[in-house]
């Protein structure tokens, strides 16, 4: 949501010169860390949009166009 715009933009400013001042291999732990955080919420949001995408797909006239279009 746009309330939490903010607070990560400042959070990643200030991670930006800690990166800097932390070892390489912390360094790549934690951006391994957040990444893989970032596939657990983006897994999550395909599993809450399955109904949508097999409803789109559930038909040959909804699947062709989409297909066209794409």
């Amino acid at each position: 949501s746009a309330r939490w715009v903010r607070p990560f933009q400042l959070l990643f400013v200030a991670c930006v010169p800690l990166g800097a001042l932390f070892h390489v291999r912390a360094v790549w732990t934690i951006a391994d860390i957040f990444m893989n955080l970032m596939l657990v919420i983006n897994v999550i949001a395909l599993i809450g949009l399955y109904k949508e995408v097999s409803m789109l797909f559930s038909t040959p006239e909804r699947k062709r166009v989409f297909l066209h279009h794409s």
